[in-house]
């Protein structure tokens, strides 16, 4: 959750329907400084999701002029050009609050003459432009050596840094040495690269991701564009403690209660790979999973039934740390329990949840629950609410 400069009179102006704002300015080989300012936005929306490999997206339309030539024939290239979001309240006074929502680098621009000649940009945050760059090492280049260490590297070997041109961001936990930082949860537990381990393809970022998989991690951009941060998988359960509050005729506007048995899982079969150098006769590593608390709806072996959900983690475990598949299967279970229900919220849009965040909800009926945010899509559009897709402790009986 968003909470640098978060005062009561924020709070208050979100949960009023105060006037909001978006300023949008436009960046150049990732200068610290724009080169626009507080572009004109027509339309947009903000997506943060916890589940997907791009952590934030965005789409925006603007106006004409600021892309496009009045011909309606030439647009700016996007090669080296980011867009940074900040949204938030005016005040009566006029000053005004903005958070921001993120650094992104422009992917597509598109118009059409008929529509104005505005154009409409495809934005995704800076894990993406990792994502775009092919992997040159493998794991076996890491064979025996800390896993952070490895995720670091391939964070440094990523063509996207160029240390000449980052900015530096200050902060204590900053590695040494590099000014793209990987900012490391204390509760992470480090384990060793098992050796000969294979590589399956793909990016950098795949890659990266991987590896945070094996420690039970996720690994995502700050919304600065500047800090990856690699933090355990955050679980709800009953001692979870809420940090942001959702009510009906406060800034709850509507709710969708959803409850299916539909991707809800209460164990997970996985299978991990052979390191390059097994022996013929060595068997693959496997590892199962299961909800083993008699206490809950979803116990396996109780009356829920054994829904068994089927993961190739592609990881090697054996060699090393045998424990590296329990922990990764043990992270994933996490993210397939919670699912039976989950409400779909609409909120007065508040640019400061983020994902993953608890929410202490209290519905029209008078029920309560603790609800994660999963996913938040946040139009820009002056007015609008927020949609928030959530987890929720199971409930089936």
């Amino acid at each position: 959750m968003y909470t640098d400069g978060v005062t009561q009179r924020y709070k208050n102006a979100i949960m009023n329907g105060g006037f909001r704002k978006t300023v949008v300015d436009l960046y150049y080989d990732r200068q610290s400084k724009p080169v626009a300012t507080d572009l004109k936005v027509i339309s947009g929306s903000v997506t943060i999701d916890s589940t997907a490999a791009t952590r934030r997206t965005a789409t925006l339309t603007l106006a004409p002029t600021v892309f496009i030539k009045k011909d309606g024939t030439s647009v700016l290239p996007t090669a080296g050009l980011e867009i940074g979001i900040r949204t938030g309240v005016v005040y009566a006074d006029k000053s005004s609050f903005l958070v921001p929502m993120g650094k992104f680098p422009i992917e597509t621009v598109n118009w059409t003459e008929s529509g104005g000649s505005c154009p409409t940009l495809t934005l995704n945050d800076r894990s993406f432009t990792i994502a775009e760059q092919s992997s040159r090492s493998g794991f076996e280049d890491y064979s025996g050596t800390s896993t952070v260490s490895a995720i670091q590297d391939l964070l440094t070997k990523s063509v996207f840094i160029d240390v000449a041109k980052f900015s530096v961001k200050q902060d204590p936990m900053t590695m040494a040495g590099t000014q793209l930082a990987l900012i490391v949860d204390p509760a992470v537990k480090d384990v060793k690269i098992p050796s000969g381990s294979p590589i399956s393809g793909g990016s950098f970022w795949d890659n990266i991701q991987q590896l945070a998989t094996t420690l039970g991690c996720e690994i995502f951009f700050d919304v600065d564009g500047v800090n990856v941060i690699l933090r355990p998988v955050p679980a709800l359960d009953i001692t979870s403690t809420p940090v942001y509050a959702v009510a009906a005729g406060l800034n709850l506007i509507d709710d969708t209660q959803n409850i299916t048995r539909d991707g809800c899982y209460n164990a997970i079969f996985a299978t991990g790979v052979l390191p390059t150098n097994a022996a013929s006769n060595q068997l693959t590593p496997t590892c199962f999973v299961s909800d083993e608390d008699a206490s809950s709806p979803t116990y396996y072996g109780g009356p829920y039934g054994r829904r068994v959900y089927t993961w190739d983690s592609g990881i090697v475990v054996n060699g090393g740390d045998s424990s590296q598949l329990l922990t990764a299967t043990k992270a994933k279970l996490k993210t397939l329990l919670g699912f039976a229900n989950a409400p779909a919220l609409v909120l007065a849009p508040d640019p400061t949840l983020d994902a993953w965040d608890v929410m202490g909800c209290t519905f029209l009926d008078g029920t309560t629950a603790n609800l994660m945010a999963q996913q938040i899509a946040f139009d820009l559009s002056n007015g609008s609410g927020m949609t928030v897709s959530t987890l929720a402790l199971n409930t089936l009986v």
